[in-house]
């Protein structure tokens, strides 16, 4: 079970970082750690301590709660039904997305985006079933 927890904390840290921008080099050198550490923090492959969960949460600008959201007793449900949803963690397309969504300032204009997206979804959908 903690391998799966520390699975899910890197794959959060991977998302959060390349939606950010940052590469792995950058936040290494921010978190005085070699990016072939970072690259094993993302893999799951090491576990984090406490302070470098800190470290990452505030170089990440998201509560630590980010990176334990959805997990608890049943793990490998939460596990499944997260990559499910979020599955887009390894999408180019849907992180470009996210990237350009997080450059718009105005909650006006971020509203109306997902409008739009919510639209052109309801046109695909209604284009494949005629």
């Amino acid at each position: 079970m903690d391998k799966i927890v520390d699975v899910e904390i890197g794959k959060r840290i991977k998302l959060r970082r390349t939606v950010l921008g940052f590469s792995q080099a950058y936040t290494a050198n921010a978190l005085n750690l070699t990016f072939q550490q970072v690259q094993k923090y993302e893999k799951g492959i090491n576990s984090l301590s406490s302070n470098k969960l800190y470290s990452f949460a505030s170089l990440l600008r998201v509560p630590v709660s980010y990176f334990f959201e959805g997990l608890g007793s049943g793990s490998t449900k939460i596990t499944a039904k997260f990559d499910k949803e979020n599955s887009f963690g390894s999408d180019r397309e849907a992180l470009e997305v996210m990237k350009v969504f997080n450059k718009i300032e105005s909650p006006y204009l971020r509203k109306k985006m997902i409008e739009l997206l919510h639209l052109l979804i309801d046109d695909d959908i209604k284009s494949r079933v005629n």
